[in-house]
């Protein structure tokens, strides 16, 4: 077996993965100041409405590659549909934030099915996450610097391809909220469990030829002989060409309708879990309650869909009707829907109140009040608050304006640490575009970004979530409640 062929950054497969990184990081550097775009009159007033000025168009460059393959590819492309797509979604994966990604029309729709409460496959909310890994051992951190070095004398920034000196970005297909009763909550799965394999294929979640690092080193050093390198090399390969991106993983898991066998690593637990997820149908309640009895009541949200606002309304004027002076507001696993209705029900708590601050574009000092609407509250007793790392997004922000304007206490384990405001933007081909578009702080200017919120006070068994007079969070919940009342 040749040097050329074993060579660390000469693996077939890897080779793709850097091509990527090298075809972005020359985009980045090379679009500057322009000429004349494509001779559509109307196409270059669109381009020009960008503010940008590329020395060469990508418009044109786009144009150029599509024209070669259409001439010269020797088979025949029946359906450009894909080719668009593949563009599409590679422009998305260049920026270096998980959140922004380019969702095919079938992949919208699925979205739109679990925005209303319907779920397929394992039965979760899904999403992409990402994690700073710290590196301890030295010969991997030597070589991490020369790497890094590397990178810089070529004008980037290593956190752009994914490390520096003494951390791996990993960027993991990461479970954010089980739906109860659903396949993944009946299988044991935690909201914050990364996925590491699918049935035994990894889910790419860095550039997997780091791992041979410690390897080139020892070889070098002759520690170990050239043939454990080239077998820890084929080895890679392997895996490799069997690995799953992260958007086949999320399909799989959004879709799939046969068991799946995962290897999840769980934050707190040293050793991976393995769990068999059998899939099916799954349809949540985005507002359920209960009266416990002894003025306090219960309120569990879900999500912020169309139809929670009515259903909130309901539970607290049922709630009020029997005369409750407390509620345990429930937000675990609370991870999706939009801000519009997430502000009408903390309205219905705080009436009008400014609940968030939101800061548009990064290093800008301005922050736009994000308010409820105008109103009294419905509600007037006092709240406590029930969280887990599955309340996330818009139901952390709930969560914080609940404890900074009502004093409501914080109870179970911290949250997700997602600040991030999304806009999902409709394509004309029914594909849609996710981009962060924002950035939440607390009302009162707390950056809980990735952190989380922290809560008053901590209940380890509050990850699962149990029925109401017997869970431990909840039951904490009306204790605190009950104290503050006395």
């Amino acid at each position: 077996m040749t040097n050329r062929k074993m060579s660390l950054w000469r693996l077939a497969p890897i080779a793709l993965i850097l091509a990527s990184f090298a075809g972005g990081l020359y985009a980045r550097n090379h679009f500057g100041p322009s000429k004349p775009l494509t001779g559509n009159a109307a196409a270059d007033r669109r381009y020009a409405s960008l503010d940008v000025t590329p020395s060469v168009s990508p418009l044109d460059l786009f144009y150029e590659v599509f024209r070669h393959v259409r001439t010269h590819y020797v088979d025949r492309i029946e359906d450009q549909t894909p080719l668009s797509h593949g563009v599409l979604r590679g422009m998305a994966a260049y920026f270096p934030d998980p959140l922004t990604r380019f969702v095919t029309p079938e992949e919208a729709e699925r979205m739109d099915r679990e925005a209303s409460g319907q779920f397929e496959g394992i039965g979760a909310v899904i999403e992409v996450r990402r994690i700073q890994e710290p590196v301890t051992d030295p010969a991997q951190r030597a070589e991490l610097a020369k790497l890094v070095k590397e990178v810089r004398d070529q004008g980037e920034t290593s956190s752009n391809i994914g490390f520096t000196e003494d951390t791996i970005t990993k960027t993991n297909v990461t479970i954010v909220a089980p739906i109860p009763g659903g396949p993944a909550d009946r299988a044991g799965l935690l909201a914050g469990d990364r996925v590491d394999y699918i049935n035994d294929q990894w889910v790419i979640s860095y550039m997997a030829t780091l791992d041979l690092l410690q390897k080139r080193t020892a070889l070098r050093n002759q520690r170990i002989p050239r043939k454990e390198y080239d077998a820890a090399a084929e080895a890679l390969e392997a895996k490799l060409k069997a690995a799953l991106t992260t958007e086949k993983a999320i399909g799989l898991l959004a879709t799939s309708k046969e068991p799946l066998r995962l290897k999840v690593q769980r934050p707190g637990s040293a050793d991976p879990i393995t769990v068999t997820v059998t899939p099916g149908s799954v349809t949540t309640t985005p507002v359920t309650w209960e009266d416990l009895g002894s003025g306090a009541g219960y309120v569990r949200i879900s999500a912020f869909s169309a139809e929670a606002p009515a259903q909130f309304r309901s539970a607290l004027n049922a709630l009020k009707s029997k005369r409750g002076t407390r509620i345990v507001l429930d937000l675990r696993n609370c991870a999706l829907g939009s801000r519009a209705e997430m502000l009408q029900m903390t309205g219905m708590l705080l009436g009008g109140a400014t609940v968030a601050r939101l800061q548009n574009k990064q290093g800008s000092e301005e922050r736009t009040p994000v308010r409820t609407p105008s109103g009294e509250a419905l509600w007037t007793g006092a709240i406590a608050v029930v969280t887990n790392r599955g309340t996330a997004g818009l139901a952390e922000v709930m969560a914080a304006a609940l404890r900074e304007k009502n004093k409501a206490p914080l109870v179970g384990s911290r949250t997700a640490g997602d600040t991030m405001a999304r806009e999902r933007i409709s394509l004309e081909d029914g594909a849609s575009l996710v981009i962060p578009t924002g950035k939440y702080f607390t009302a009162g200017g707390l950056d809980f970004s990735e952190v989380g919120l922290q809560p008053d006070a901590e209940v380890r068994e509050a990850a699962k979530i149990g029925p109401p007079a017997t869970d431990p969070a909840v039951r904490k919940a009306i204790d605190l409640l009950r104290k503050g009342n006395a």
